[in-house]
């Protein structure tokens, strides 16, 4: 995996979402994934867990999206500044960001970690913010 700013695998082809989060976040995430490929975006997860233990939870849950393991050094999950201690284990934050066909993150949101009236970020901004790049802006 790329653990750097630039994506080179997807530069010039997408603008790729990357979602830095736990598998709880993962999980339960609203997206429509119709609309975001129609927008030439493809969303990657990525978290702090185990390849293998992630195969298989993408697996089971039927995930229509890469889910990405940053197992053990937490390489891309430090760069991007997400990382997040919960007692004995260092998880990512939930976050978001949209990097341009160019590599470049144009976008970065940090959510709170005990935010339960905004535990997600909507669709929306992230719509708005893909339309934005889009167009040039």
């Amino acid at each position: 995996m790329n653990t750097g700013a630039e994506h080179t695998e997807h530069t010039g082809v997408i603008n790729p979402i990357l979602r830095l989060a736990s598998r709880t976040y993962v999980r339960h995430a609203p997206w429509r994934f119709g609309k975001l490929k129609a927008m030439d975006t493809e969303v990657l997860a990525i978290t702090a867990f185990s390849p293998w233990s992630q195969q298989a939870w993408a697996k089971t849950m039927g995930l229509p999206f890469p889910l990405l393991s940053d197992f053990p050094n937490l390489e891309t999950i430090k760069k991007y500044d997400v990382e997040n201690q919960m007692g004995r284990v260092t998880t990512a934050k939930r976050a978001y960001f949209i990097v341009d066909k160019k590599g470049i993150v144009r976008f970065r949101r940090i959510m709170h970690p005990f935010n339960a009236e905004a535990p997600f970020l909507p669709n929306e901004v992230l719509y708005k913010e893909l339309e934005k790049i889009n167009k040039g802006g």
